[in-house]
């Protein structure tokens, strides 16, 4: 029960996120313009860059809170580890102010092609961004603690408060106050700190009472956790460097105009990923209780169920937005301009996330089992070949030809690899979860989205919204029902009406 109820809540709050960004932002650049909107799609690829960082400490944190609850005496550890960790991300947060003042006017000057905003607006708007996303960077440590001890639906709740004044409240700033892009940047510094403290106060409330409350830092409960820690902040920083050196490159190799259009279509696909991680973060600490008491028949399982849910949320997405690339842009943002020059890239984009989506879910069979060597050894595999690879695509072939890269290593990840992890970690399993729990869904859904006509409902923009709906239920539902236990529930609930 409190699975599912995790599970709900997570998928709401993110479904949130998601609409309220995709909704709101097209709105940014109606009023801050074309150019200083490619400051606010800096500012989303920043924030990425950083989160991406925090992929050691923070799930390892949530790990040991999923622990603590299953065992007597956990969370007196658990309270040291969390004083501990607090203490190294502060001291991370410093260094990421320092390199800030240091580098934001170097960045704003001889790196982004500015063309008519003043320099002087650029580097501040650079330095503010970078101290909001050190700030969030120390608040992501407090969200995988309250993640890990199952407190999903109040995180899910925090999220809602905090994406409204951030993107809804963001933009009466630049409708109805000023649409000067600091004064953005300001309010946004203003609430990162607010959250902070709001997460930071819930944490240490949800360690029980009867923990002795002696602040410091525990080297003896931190040396334990730091092959896990070190495992997932290694295949972190590796993370960055495939996913982010397109943008690294872009950012100096486009306008700002252009890198904004970019960061619209990384947007987009990268909903293709948030939508999995509601699923992921429920069945997280569920596997891993499961693997922690041996209990194999009910990890695969339960791994079976949340692939083919992965794959039925986050390819029906997938598909849908490559098939309707331009629609899709031009009913978002009402900019032909952007719609052309994104249509090609989001295609092959979304492909690929689709397929990561997917792929990347035995990712988290290693975590149940806490073991991250293979994952350690793939992660650097990729890099090696895929780094150089979509560094020269964007290079030399620019956005188009840094989303065909995406797509094809990606594809080669997925046939390749994901055998591998599972005959390490689920002998004889990878068969059935390729034909059960994957392939009937991506069949299902890639025909219908390869067929359905674009313009059923008309060309303009409510047409184009009817369609891409219309299309999306249809694909989402029925590839639901490409799961057995789903399909048994929804025959054996409209049997029972009939019978009536």
């Amino acid at each position: 029960m409190i699975l599912l109820k995790n599970t709900v809540a997570n998928y709401v709050g993110r479904i949130y996120v998601i609409v309220t960004g995709i909704v709101v932002l097209p709105l940014y650049m109606q009023y801050l313009g074309d150019e200083a909107y490619g400051l606010v799609g800096l500012f989303t690829v920043v924030q990425s860059w950083i989160q991406l960082l925090n992929m050691g400490l923070a799930p390892t944190l949530g790990r040991e809170a999923a622990k603590a609850r299953a065992s007597k005496h956990g969370f007196e550890s658990f309270y040291r580890v969390l004083t501990s960790y607090e203490l190294i991300f502060a001291v991370l947060v410093g260094l990421m102010i320092f390199a800030t003042v240091l580098g934001s006017g170097w960045f704003a000057t001889s790196w982004l092609k500015v063309e008519s905003l003043a320099i002087t607006s650029v580097e501040l708007s650079v330095m503010l961004m970078l101290f909001v996303a050190a700030v969030r960077f120390q608040g992501s440590l407090y969200r995988s603690g309250i993640m890990g001890l199952e407190k999903q639906v109040y995180m899910n709740v925090m999220d809602v408060i905090f994406v409204s004044l951030r993107f809804l409240g963001g933009l009466c700033l630049v409708a109805f106050i000023s649409n000067n892009v600091v004064h953005y940047f300001v309010y946004q510094l203003v609430l990162s700190l607010a959250e902070l403290v709001v997460v930071r106060n819930k944490q240490f409330a949800l360690v029980p009472k009867s923990v002795a409350r002696s602040y410091g830092f525990y080297w003896s409960v931190v040396k334990p956790t730091l092959p896990f820690a070190m495992g997932i902040a290694y295949t972190a920083g590796i993370w960055v460097l495939i996913t982010q050196v397109d943008k690294a490159i872009l950012s100096g190799g486009l306008s700002l105009t252009e890198f904004g259009y970019y960061t619209l279509v990384a947007l987009v696909v990268g909903g293709i990923l948030q939508i999995s991680q509601p699923l992921s973060e429920a069945i997280r600490p569920r596997m891993t209780v499961f693997a922690e008491s041996g209990k194999t028949q009910e990890l695969h399982a339960l791994y079976l169920l949340g692939t083919q849910l992965v794959a039925a949320v986050c390819l029906s997405a997938a598909f849908v937005i490559a098939f309707n690339a331009r629609p899709l842009i031009y009913l978002w943002t009402g900019n032909q301009d952007a719609a052309a020059w994104s249509e090609e890239v989001l295609f092959w984009f979304a492909l690929g996330n689709g397929i990561l989506a997917v792929a990347a879910f035995q990712y988290y069979l290693q975590f149940a089992y806490g073991k991250l060597k293979l994952h350690v050894f793939g992660s650097t595999l990729s890099a090696c070949v895929q780094v150089p690879v979509i560094a020269y695509a964007a290079y030399h072939y620019g956005a188009l030809g840094a989303a065909k890269a995406w797509f094809g290593v990606r594809l080669l990840f997925f046939i390749f690899w994901v055998p591998v992890v599972h005959r390490a970690f689920a002998k004889g399993l990878h068969v059935q979860w390729l034909c059960k729990a994957v392939l009937p869904a991506a069949l299902f859904i890639f025909s219908v989205s390869y067929f359905w006509p674009q313009h059923l409902f008309g060309e303009d923009r409510i047409g184009l919204l009817c369609n891409i709906l219309t299309q999306s239920l249809t694909v989402f539902i029925f590839s639901l029902l490409c799961i057995k236990t789903i399909r048994h529930r929804f025959l054996g609930y409209f049997g029972s009406v009939f019978n009536e």
